[in-house]
């Protein structure tokens, strides 16, 4: 028996960790109990979410060639614009051993600091004069971890929650100083609650809400407004430094 399955128009995938177009030309036979696949399945478009940020898809293939059983073979990158660089992610390989691999595209810095980036979203040299020290970038990369975590587990659960991170303003030497629970109402609309710990600052809000518009590719509009009447509209293009 021999299946065909092809796309003549884009295939919309949509759901709280990714938001992709994709085509599919596949030729599916079974020969008694086998069961051998070629073709391929292509992402055109589109984002994926890792550990609570949006990651765009550079390139996304599945290849099939008739092993039995099937075998594909992968060829995905994709990129997400942190404040210094634009660090991608590659799996390639079998599906059975899939491999990974990490750069950025300003060439600086080896794959344990690029992992220890996509983990704790803090990149060398970002920090200012005062250098965190290994042991607190390890914390700072769990922290987010588990809050991923508790994201998915939160979303698991039907409320309505799609990141929860936590950070640290860049004036403070604290480890944790603010946390950020927020919500993809659209594929480019973003808003969030922020709330602020530390030291009281009547010139900064405690308590402050976020709107992301993402208008086009490294382009957004990003305004905030919270309970100490300080409110920002900004255009941000984001852009390797």
């Amino acid at each position: 028996m021999r299946l065909r399955v092809t796309s003549q128009d884009l295939i919309q995938v949509r759901s709280d960790e990714a938001r992709f177009v994709m085509r599919v030309q596949l030729t599916v036979t079974q020969v008694g109990e086998a069961t051998s696949v070629d073709g391929n399945i292509e992402a055109v478009r589109g984002w994926v979410d890792v550990l609570g940020r949006r990651y765009d898809i550079e390139r996304a293939w599945i290849v099939f060639a008739g092993e039995i059983p099937p075998d594909p073979q992968l060829d995905i990158r994709v990129s997400h614009q942190f404040t210094r660089q634009l660090v991608y992610v590659d799996v390639f390989g079998r599906l059975s051993e899939p491999n990974m691999r990490f750069a950025s595209d300003t060439g600086t810095g080896d794959e344990a600091e690029l992992v220890g980036l996509i983990l704790g979203g803090e990149s060398p040299g970002e920090v200012g004069t005062s250098e965190k020290t290994l042991s607190q970038k390890a914390a700072g990369g769990a922290f987010s971890l588990a809050a991923s975590r508790l994201a998915g587990a939160i979303r698991g659960a039907g409320l309505p929650v799609d990141v929860l991170q936590v950070g640290t303003d860049l004036e403070s030497e604290s480890r944790v100083t603010n946390v950020t629970v927020g919500k993809w109402l659209t594929e480019r609309f973003f808003v969030a609650y922020r709330r602020h710990f530390g030291e009281e600052d009547l010139r900064k809000n405690r308590n402050e809400a976020i709107i992301q518009h993402f208008f086009a590719r490294h382009w957004m509009w990003e305004g905030t407004g919270g309970d100490s009447g300080a409110t920002t509209i900004d255009l941000l293009w984001i852009v390797p430094l």
